[in-house]
């Protein structure tokens, strides 16, 4: 979840677990997410992280957040 808050300039590379967390649960629209969806939401996002926005071999050209990333490949 970092490396995905790092890319899209959510915060900067030095930024710590607690700045993370919060500028995360901005960044999530949480008021739409049903509470009962809340925790499939955050499974969707861990998959997302690891298989499209991994460290070594991201997969810019599908990702959805693309446009708003300052990974671009």
């Amino acid at each position: 979840m970092a490396r995905i808050a790092r890319r899209i300039g959510l915060v900067d590379g030095k930024a710590g677990y607690e700045e993370i967390q919060k500028k995360l649960v901005e960044f999530i629209p949480w008021g739409a997410i049903p509470k009962d969806k809340e925790e499939r939401v955050i499974g969707l996002f861990w998959l997302f992280a690891k298989h499209t926005c991994n460290a070594r071999k991201p997969r810019c050209s599908e990702c959805m957040l693309n446009k708003i990333c300052e990974k671009i490949i």
